[in-house]
């Protein structure tokens, strides 16, 4: 009879623990989702309409303009970035607040929708801000990459400004 108990006691264990295995404890962080290239996203719009995804990209803003964008893809089209209050996290808003006022030109990573148009004269394509993250204020001028001084511009998204991953 002790045996059987035993054994019981594990069975039950073990289900408890299967069962729970595949939902987060109480307060644990949900994994982030996988940085996508934004240029592969740019030359396959297609495929990326309308999906959620997060690129490390660089953000240009300044007087009603929010441009995001790489070096190595920056002609298939303008990105603008949309930031709508009511889609963004508390975290996003409180890393929007830390940036310069005016305008500035800025290396991070963003969690949003792409979309496969543009919304504003000038842009193909819209990406529609939901998380900003890993923010870092390249210069307080959000002025175009071939005007940014060359120690700004070797930093336009990442160290290489061929390659956005």
């Amino acid at each position: 009879m002790g045996v059987i108990n035993r054994m019981m006691k594990i069975i039950i264990l073990c289900s408890v623990l299967i069962l729970f295995s595949g939902h987060k404890a109480l307060g644990q962080e949900e994994l982030a989702p996988p940085v996508i290239s934004f240029c592969d996203i740019l030359r396959n719009p297609e495929k990326y309409h309308g999906s959620e995804v997060t690129v490390r990209a660089t953000l240009r803003y300044g007087f009603e303009w929010k441009e995001i964008y790489c070096l190595g893809c920056r002609k298939e089209g303008k990105v603008y970035l949309l930031i709508d209050d009511s889609k963004i996290s508390k975290k996003a808003g409180r890393n929007l607040k830390k940036l310069p006022k005016e305008e500035a030109t800025v290396n991070a990573i963003f969690k949003g929708m792409f979309e496969n148009r543009g919304k504003f004269r000038g842009t193909r394509f819209t990406f529609i801000l939901q998380e900003i993250d890993e923010v870092k204020v390249l210069t307080k001028q959000g002025v175009p990459p071939q005007s940014l001084p060359k120690k700004h511009l070797k930093k336009v998204c990442g160290m290489d400004p061929d390659k956005c991953d």
